[in-house]
């Protein structure tokens, strides 16, 4: 089930060199508030259209329904202009048995939360979705009704459009690239564009936990959404009823960074991903070499092969089946099959059939098997990249941009891309270069996004949940978050994949006591993985 998650979630999945720094110091502390309180919306329940719910629950699960919410565009103005959000609902199975409202966020920043919540109960175990509505809300510039667009009326460039660029010239090209989205996004941006941050979004869930009629909130965010489950606690601590953060990133380093780290590391570095996806590999070429061939098609000294094929198309790009197959693209393809343990047996018989036509015999060339080669992951981590006809349509860039501090100096994501590869090759540069939009960001204020204090006790302890092999959002991400929120708890799956939910029967019974009896397990607990690797 966790693969549903994943074709969501992300995953996995930014003037040249004006002077270098970050946004002022003021911008680390929340604005304050209008002291108007906004109004809470009214939510009209209605059948909902065969394209606001492609995703389908059991058969035997009540059929979702949509609704829009208006919410304030700005909080400074809360009865000022509007935006509308898009809400799906899946009702309770029992609705006689109803606890109240379980509001779902698959992550990304730029996923979809209505198709998420849509096929949500088919990912939880039954008594979860027989006792809550499941909610999913359409962050500020993802849904059809106030969609993040920018125009320009200049031509888009000829850029680089790689998983991330290997040279100068290239750096040179993906840079002007992300300026002509910023100029789209200073020049004619949509009204939303200047609203996007998780701490306007946290507000907008507040908002409609009042208009379905629960007195707190409950909540499942992975990935990203587990920075808005924090950034909700944050703010609204004393309105936790039971809150699920999976797949769990270091908010500290998502928002603003340690010391000085922002004015020469982008977000993207700070979180470490590169480092989680490195060691996902890796860990999983050992578990390989150990199962052998008959179950691994890569086993025989599977880091050795995997480094010879890295360092050879890191002198450029070669010939394979038919395509030229570069550093980035190797790397682009691998993490996005990282992100699902069902995918890694295929994803190592890819990497072994790449290594045969690189360096195999012409007999053993010959009995490759297409099938193998043709192998693409169901995802891939978020590529920014402009959109076409003048249109850039970024949803990452507009909320993870409005939400932290980044460096000024667009080359230093080439530098940090460089130095953080040092202990994570290829998987830093390709994390690194996913927020490269973000220097300079023109739209959204920092004083409107929240940059902590994190440390608060919520009025329900949250629950923290993390994976020992990460790809996107290594395991000190759930560790740090335990640390920030004093009376959560943190468990922990000894698995591969990005997130725990689904497939896993220790992590499901701990989320459906957590959610429906309010039964907190132990803090430290890991649940040990169901099925091998390499089946």
């Amino acid at each position: 089930m966790r693969t549903y998650i994943l074709a969501i979630t992300t995953a996995v999945i930014a003037c040249l060199l004006p002077a270098t720094g970050v946004a002022s110091a003021s911008a680390a502390a929340p604005a304050q508030r209008a002291v108007e309180e906004p109004p809470i919306p009214t939510l009209k329940w209605v059948k909902c259209d065969t394209e606001d719910a492609p995703f389908r629950p059991r058969a035997a699960a009540p059929a979702p329904l949509c609704a829009t919410a208006k919410v304030p565009l700005d909080y400074d103005d809360p009865t000022g202009p509007t935006a509308t959000l898009d809400l799906l609902k899946v009702p309770a199975g029992n609705p006689q048995q109803k606890i109240g409202t379980l509001f779902v966020n698959p992550g990304g920043p730029s996923g979809s939360s209505t198709h998420f919540a849509s096929f949500f109960p088919e990912i939880v175990r039954p008594v979860v979705a027989g006792r809550f509505d499941i909610v999913g809300i359409d962050p500020r510039g993802v849904g059809r009704h106030t969609p993040m667009i920018c125009r320009n009326p200049v031509r888009q460039p000829e850029g680089f459009f790689g998983a991330f660029p290997m040279t100068k010239p290239q750096a040179s090209a993906k840079i002007a690239a992300d300026r002509w989205v910023r100029n789209a996004c200073r020049t004619k941006p949509s009204p939303i564009v200047n609203h996007m941050s998780t701490a306007d979004t946290a507000r907008d869930m507040d908002l409609i936990r009042q208009a379905v009629g629960d007195e707190k909130l409950t909540y499942y965010g992975i990935s990203y959404g587990s920075y808005l489950g924090a950034t909700y606690a944050a703010m609204f601590p004393t309105k936790v009823r039971a809150l699920i953060v999976d797949g769990v990133l270091d908010p500290i380093s998502w928002s603003k960074g340690r010391g000085d780290a922002a004015k020469t590391q982008p977000f993207s570095t700070r979180l470490r991903s590169g480092y989680g996806a490195h060691e996902s590999l890796m860990s999983a070429f050992a578990r390989c070499d150990v199962v052998g061939k008959r179950r691994c098609a890569l086993a025989g000294n599977a880091k050795a092969k995997w480094n010879r094929i890295a360092a050879k198309l890191e002198h450029g790009p070669v010939e394979v089946d038919e395509f030229a197959l570069t550093y980035a693209d190797l790397y682009g393809n691998v993490l996005g099959g990282l992100y699902s343990a069902s995918d890694y047996q295929r994803m190592m018989r890819w990497i072994r059939d790449i290594y045969t036509q690189m360096f195999g015999t012409k007999a053993d060339r010959d009995r490759l098997s297409r099938a193998a080669l043709a192998w693409k992951p169901a995802q891939r981590p978020h590529l920014p990249e402009p959109g076409k006809y003048g249109v850039a349509s970024d949803a990452f860039s507009g909320v993870a941009c409005a939400d932290s501090l980044n460096p000024t100096d667009p080359w230093q994501w080439w530098h940090a891309g460089i130095a953080a590869d040092k202990k994570a090759p290829g998987f830093s540069r390709l994390w690194t270069w996913a927020s490269s939009t973000c220097a300079n960001w023109p739209a959204s204020t920092k004083a409107d996004a929240f940059m902590g204090p994190w440390g608060h006790n919520t009025s329900y302890p949250m629950l923290v949940v993390g994976n020992s092999h990460d790809p996107a959002t290594p395991m000190h991400g759930a560790r740090t978050l335990r640390g920030l929120f004093g009376n959560s708890r943190l468990v922990q799956l000894d698995d591969w994949g990005h997130g725990a939910i689904g497939g896993n029967d220790c992590i499901d019974a701990i989320y459906r006591d957590y959610l429906v009896s309010q039964k907190l397990p132990r803090d430290g607990r890991t649940c040990a993985r169901q099925r091998s690797l390499f089946p």
